[in-house]
């Protein structure tokens, strides 16, 4: 086996293509320092790791290689959507989620 053969496997795992995308994301990561690039570099990897096959259940997506496509989107993505969550949970409080699951949507 050669190192192209290594590499052609490595390219179809899902976490590779995780780790991949969350290191390219690292550029445009949330934050100033190292530390908190790399948290965030380690959100994006398990958003890949561990919400890639959830969400290609849920979708109902069943072409080859999805799940390593899905993983290196959210590798890309879920450093900053985890920065997005956390911003929301910093910044809405449980007394208004109430409030609008109660109205329907509406916002109270």
């Amino acid at each position: 086996m050669s190192w192209i053969d290594d590499a052609r496997a490595a390219a179809g795992d899902p976490t590779v293509a995780g780790v991949v995308g969350s290191l390219l994301s690292l550029k445009w990561a949330p934050g100033e320092d190292w530390k908190t690039k790399f948290v965030s570099f380690l959100c994006g990897l398990a958003w890949a790791v561990f919400g890639a096959k959830a969400i290609i259940s849920a979708m109902g997506v069943t072409w080859d290689n999805a799940q390593t496509l899905f993983a290196f989107l959210l590798g890309l993505l879920g450093m900053n959507l985890t920065a997005k969550i956390s911003e929301f949970v910093k910044t809405t409080s449980v007394a208004d989620i109430i409030a609008t699951i109660r109205n329907g949507g509406a916002k109270p």
